[in-house]
């Protein structure tokens, strides 16, 4: 029974199991299918996850790069920002930006831009508002007003119109002249297939429009304002970004700020004096004179990005270099404000002490950029009005930051108008590849010969090229060497990056020669620095600038160039000088530069003013050096001759500088004299017409660099040695490479600041009753040419001089002020230049005739200057911080007089700039005054960048790199002109940057 129970039950169990088995195998095949499905989908999943995240990074990306190339193209040129959509055509954005994959909304077969595994495409557009107002103004306009402001007019009539519908518009935002805002929006999509490549002949075929190429996708939306500052708000601006832009306080005498203080880099707060020097860097940074930055009464702002410090930058580098310190203190935020004792405290004056102040609140490393990480004391003392790149400071973005023209805003062309003969191996094609300035090139194999022209470089676009002396043009070998730049003012085209004269002999003309150098031929050439405003003919105001350049070739082959000068000595040019003498200065000036105006070559014209008999108006006819027009002359620096003299094979006191020197009232008096027709315009719209009715206030000179220390091909290099030794004497002499030519123009200086100086001549002592007319700006307001100025609005003779070479400032310049009928006004004037000395309305040429250690530095007296500058710095480094490294701002314009009290006999105060608005009868005299000499200066200044032509220590006394004290420093007496808050108060050309005030994100993913 058991068996048969067995029997019974087995199959019903066997049956059963049977069944079990299958519903299991079934379940777990089943589960098995579902877990792989929902794996694969797991796998899908994350495949689509990682491809939206790819898309999205690389939509941020381009979207960050869009950002960062349209302010700095916005802060080339502010008329960028107002361009048009389009996708192509050189004034559009699509076009300009120049980055791959722009494309507006209807486009679909632009091609893209690659980054990584993702095809993206771009577009940017003015931020738009819609108002019932404006929508019917064009049948494009659609309701969209662009609340951009229209800096250049492109679309002057449009943009009149939207104006006046919107100004009638009460809910409609008005008078934004300083702000833009732009919408980014860039769209990313992830490659399914890796190897994709975009096909031109089927441009539809991409992933933006089939949906088969792609695995994700993201569309990154980024709205942008874009803040226009004009630098002249700030009384000073230190423009470069990291230590080149640092900006330094420190002076032995007091001084006192008042209006906006911003770097781009840090701001050191410090004492005076070389103490450091002996380990003392606490009394480094803590002694001297004090500061005062705006007042409680009268509160301003001072921002840093790197941070605003209590102490000394030449104290902490110097502590560095004798490791006392580690050479992290390099960086000012890491240098801790306690622990450090005695005169190791590289921190200035103790929470106590009250020298230092901003808005009348005491200034100490207790509440300075290192405390708001800590306790907020420097928030808490001060609020947003002192700041940081911690507490909301951020760069603001001026020509100084945009790569193409960092350290050169000022020159007219990008790579700096080298000009040194080129050498080939004649055995070699003649293309820029095989060129250099060095004979021993290694790629010449020691070979190495001269590159001539063999036809003429000015009468035709494709000169011939030649090793052959024999074959050389006019027969002249010297005067047919091809140069790496034979003219430093040529046509660019708008990518500006390589145009060499052996690329494009076309380039080769004398500046810009488009017919009547009109304002059409500039929309999208030039973009150096204010270049084409001084070339072309502006249409909208009939006028243009006046440029003087100096030559570089002669204007007849028969004439040797350079040419010998008829004066070479220290004050050669006499001051009372014959006719012969005049018309040897004007024949050497001739052939040595050109001038330009109103798009024609106006140079004999400009010269011979040097040999008028008659009077022309209320010209007198030249007699006497103090009336030329123009002279070149060679004087004495004795800073830049003890730099020579320290660092290489130079006799310094033989080494002379040469200046151009520009009357700055004769050219006023020319323009305001000279008929165009007496300039050789002969155009019946404008040739009854003077001069200055179409003179655009821009005085533009360029003098060319004539030295071997740049290689023009190679990138550039410095034959200068700025190590430190340990005994901090000066470094040793470098050894100068061969193959440079005896008795070149610049010798064998790396400064190149023998032949590279200019001048502007204003009021001196010697003018005697006429010094006040010799300094004065009035070219426009003298209406009826009179030699009287008569009542004119503010910035009626505004006036602007430009170089990017040294500049010398001599004697008064615009400190006469003239009357609007109300109140007396100063005349809008600033000069640009790569650096700014200032000689004292008692300098002559001749008071310094050598070096001469032991001779006495030349008496100053009270000169005072109502101008605007923009300059570039020598910023302390370690090389030259054992000779107090900048000399700080109250340093940044160098001096070369003794301007003590003994160059004021009483020490009397000598009430400058007269009968100003805010000073009637002259400036008060401050309590810290000592009875020095006193230069006054009423503006604001700019510092964009590093020098590029000086490099001689300060010397207000003997340091390691000086032997002798070149200047003994004057009293500053410094003040803001407010008249440069408005638009009529604002020099020509003055210098806006681009400020990024707000930025808002947004990014979308989608799985296809």
């Amino acid at each position: 029974m058991t068996t048969s129970n067995t029997h019974v039950f087995a199959w019903p169990r066997r049956g059963n199991a049977l069944v079990a088995t299958l519903i299991i195998s079934a379940t777990v095949g089943l589960v098995l299918n579902l877990s792989s499905e929902r794996l694969q989908g797991l796998q899908a999943s994350s495949s689509t996850d990682h491809a939206k995240l790819e898309a999205r990074l690389a939509a941020e990306s381009l979207a960050a790069i869009i950002e960062g190339r349209l302010r700095e193209r916005g802060a080339e040129d502010t008329a960028f920002l107002t361009k048009r959509l389009d996708a192509s055509g050189p004034t559009t954005y699509g076009s300009s930006l120049e980055i791959a994959g722009y494309a507006n909304s209807t486009d679909t077969t632009t091609r893209g831009i690659r980054i990584g595994n993702c095809m993206v495409w771009w577009r940017v557009e003015p931020v738009k508002v819609w108002s019932e107002t404006v929508k019917e103004l064009s049948a494009t306009a659609d309701g969209l007003y662009a609340i951009n402001p229209n800096m250049d007019d492109q679309n002057a009539s449009l943009d009149a119109r939207y104006k006046a519908a919107v100004a009638s518009d009460s809910l409609m935002f008005k008078d934004n002249d300083r702000n833009f805002l732009f919408r980014i929006v860039t769209e990313a999509y992830s490659l399914k297939d890796p190897t994709y490549i975009y096909n031109v002949s089927n441009p539809g075929y991409n992933p933006r429009n089939n949906a088969e190429l792609r695995k994700a996708s993201a569309q990154a939306s980024r709205v942008v304002q874009y803040t226009l500052v004009n630098l002249f708000e700030y009384a000073i601006f230190y423009a470069a970004e990291g230590t080149t832009g640092d900006l330094e306080f420190w002076q032995g005498t007091g001084m006192a700020v008042k209006g906006r203080v911003h770097s781009n880099g840090a701001i050191y707060i410090g004492g005076g004096g070389q103490a450091y020097m002996s380990n003392q860097f606490h009394s480094a940074a803590s002694g001297n004179g004090g500061l005062s930055i705006g007042s409680a009464t009268e509160p301003t702002t001072v921002t840093a990005v790197d941070g605003v410090y209590r102490m000394r930058k030449p104290a902490n580098y110097v502590s560095v270099i004798k490791n006392m310190h580690p050479q992290a203190y390099f960086d000012p935020y890491k240098v801790p404000t306690i622990g450090l004792g005695g005169e190791l405290n590289l921190n200035g004056d103790t929470p106590s002490d009250g020298r230092h102040t901003i808005n009348g609140r005491v200034f100490t490393s207790a509440n300075d950029s290192r405390s708001t990480a800590i306790d907020n004391r420097m928030l808490n003392d001060f609020g947003r009005r002192v700041s940081d790149k911690f507490t909301g400071t951020k760069v603001v973005q001026s020509l100084a930051n945009v790569p193409k023209f960092k350290g050169r805003p000022l020159e007219p062309d990008l790579l700096g108008g080298l000009d040194d003969t080129l050498f080939g191996d004649p055995t070699m094609p003649i293309v820029l590849a095989n060129l250099s300035l060095n004979q021993a090139h290694p790629d010449f194999g020691g070979r190495g010969a001269p590159l001539y022209y063999s036809s003429d470089p000015r009468a035709t676009n494709t000169p011939g090229l030649t090793f052959a002396p024999a074959l050389a043009w006019g027969g002249n070998p010297d005067a047919a060497r091809v140069s790496a730049y034979n003219l430093p003012l040529f046509r660019q085209d708008d990518k500006m990056e390589r145009r060499l004269d052996i690329h494009n002999p076309g380039t080769l003309v004398e500046l810009a020669q488009d017919s009547n150098d009109t304002e059409a031929d500039f929309t999208t050439g030039t973009r150096t620095i204010l270049l084409h405003n001084q070339l072309r003919i502006d249409s909208k105001t009939n006028r243009t600038g006046l440029v003087i350049r100096e030559r570089r070739i002669p204007r007849a082959p028969s004439v040797a160039f350079p040419a010998a000068h008829p004066f070479p000595t220290v004050g050669g040019f006499p001051d009372a000088p014959t006719a012969i003498q005049l018309a040897a200065m004007r024949d050497y000036l001739i052939e040595q530069y050109q001038v330009r105006f109103y798009g024609a070559d106006i140079t004999d014209e400009f010269f011979a003013d040097l040999t008028k008999v008659a009077a022309t108006g209320n010209m007198a006819p030249c007699t006497t050096k103090a009336q030329a027009i123009v002279t070149e002359d060679f004087f004495i620096n004795r800073r830049e001759s003890n730099f020579m003299g320290m660092f290489f094979a130079q006799n310094m006191n033989d080494y002379r500088i040469n200046l151009i020197t520009l009357n700055l009232r004769r050219i006023q008096e020319f323009l305001a004299n000279s008929r165009m027709s007496d300039l050789g315009i002969t155009s019946a719209a404008v040739a009854s017409n003077l001069a200055k009715q179409h003179f655009n206030g821009v005085v533009y000179i360029h003098r060319t660099r004539r030295s071997q220390t740049f290689h023009p091909l190679d990138r550039t290099r410095w034959w200068f040695n700025t190590t430190v030794r340990a005994d901090f004497n000066p470094p040793a002499q470098v050894a100068l490479p061969g193959g440079i030519a005896a008795g070149a123009r610049e010798k064998d200086g790396p400064i190149e600041s023998f032949h590279a100086g200019v001048r502007v001549r204003g009021g001196l002592v010697a003018d005697g009753a006429n010094r006040d007319h010799m300094a004065s700006v009035n070219w426009q307001h003298d209406t009826d040419n009179d030699g009287l100025p008569n009542t004119m609005p503010l910035g009626t003779s505004k006036m602007t001089i430009i170089t990017p070479n040294p500049m010398y400032l001599w004697g008064d310049i615009n400190t006469t002020p003239y009357s609007d009928g109300t109140k007396n006004q100063r005349v809008p004037f600033a000069v640009f230049a790569d650096s700014m000395t200032l000689l004292s309305a008692r300098w002559s040429d001749a008071s310094v005739n050598a070096y001469n250690v032991g001779t006495p530095r030349p008496f100053a007296t009270h000169t005072s200057y109502v101008t605007s500058f923009v300059i570039n710095n020598m910023p302390c480094r370690e090389w030259n911080a054992v000779s107090e490294g900048s000399g700080a701002v109250a340093n940044v314009c160098r001096f070369l007089e003794n301007w003590g009290g003994g160059g004021n006999p009483g020490g009397v105060w000598p009430l400058p700039l007269k009968n100003m608005p805010e000073h009637p009868g002259g400036m008060p005299r401050p309590p810290t005054y000592g009875g020095q000499v006193v230069f006054t200066f009423m503006g604001s200044l700019v510092v964009m960048n590093e020098q590029r032509y000086g490099r001689g220590v300060l010397g207000a006394g003997s340091t390691n790199l000086n032997d002798t004290s070149f200047y003994s420093p004057p009293f500053r007496n410094l003040a803001y002109n407010t008249d440069l808050k408005l638009a009529a108060g604002q020099p020509p050309e003055a210098l806006r940057a681009l400020e990024t005030t707000r930025v808002v994100s947004t990014v979308n993913m989608f799985d296809n």
